[in-house]
């Protein structure tokens, strides 16, 4: 009896060995395959102060922050800066009077690494940047536990600032070999004009960020709400590689 349990044991031990082998495998190729135009080898000069910080998704209401706080304190949020304000939400259709100084004053977040999602900008009097200043002042913290993603246009203006900045890179899995060597050549332009910090991408554009840009530093976004072998590897890629310096992950 002790025998047959032993062997079911070591079976089930075998399998799982071939599972994480195959999954490992399979992150390592999931796109090098369509790889092929010419890596850039531009990099940022400004350097960040941290690196693998891991963040909790879409933090864009008070209860849900109170819970990260209690945790790791480290979350991204998504802003619309609208009447010269900054107003909490994802989609723009969920706006509602829910301001970023209201949600960062729900506890103390000075020692939270954040990640602001500025969605869209419309400007009355004051600028973006400024607006922004203010509302870190207000909740206590230094500009440097902060990365900002945002359109390209505001970008300049962000990192002349002071900020950390990303914009997202659009690469996509069926892109001919032309127009994944123009989009190389439009964010190395988009770079050298914005003085942007870091590339963001989702999970998928990671590995074509990591190859393409290898001297960039990356801000992924990784929220999937399953869990999978697959999905730790992966977590774990990201954690060991010293150029992502946020990665996103869903709520524990």
């Amino acid at each position: 009896m002790k025998l047959r349990a032993n062997i079911i044991i070591y079976c089930i031990l075998g399998a799982l060995l071939i599972h994480v082998k195959i999954s490992w495998a399979n992150v390592a190729l999931d796109f090098r395959a369509s790889i092929k135009a010419e890596p850039s080898l531009i990099t940022n000069t400004q350097g960040l102060p941290f690196s693998n910080i891991i963040v909790i998704h879409l933090v864009n209401n008070e209860a849900k922050l109170k819970r990260v706080l209690r945790k790791s304190g480290n979350f991204e949020t998504d802003v619309w800066f609208i009447n010269d304000d900054f107003y909490v939400a994802h989609n723009k259709k969920d706006i509602s009077s829910l301001t970023l100084s209201q949600l960062l004053s729900v506890g103390d977040v000075s020692q939270s690494y954040i990640w602001i999602d500025i969605k869209d900008s419309q400007p009355l009097e004051k600028s973006l940047s400024e607006r922004l200043k203010e509302v870190l002042a207000a909740a206590n913290i230094d500009k440097s536990r902060v990365l900002t993603k945002s359109p390209a246009q505001f970008v300049k203006e962000l990192s002349e600032q002071g900020f950390y900045t990303s914009f997202s890179v659009d690469f996509r899995k069926n892109m001919t070999l032309e127009e994944r060597q123009e989009l190389i050549q439009e964010t190395e332009r988009l770079i050298k004009e914005t003085g942007v910090t870091a590339l963001e991408g989702n999970i998928h554009r990671y590995v074509m960020l990591k190859e393409y840009f290898p001297n960039m530093p990356k801000a992924v976004h990784f929220a999937r709400p399953y869990v999978s072998i697959r999905k730790h590897l992966k977590i774990a890629r990201l954690a060991k590689d010293p150029m992502v310096t946020f990665f996103t992950v869903e709520e524990w």
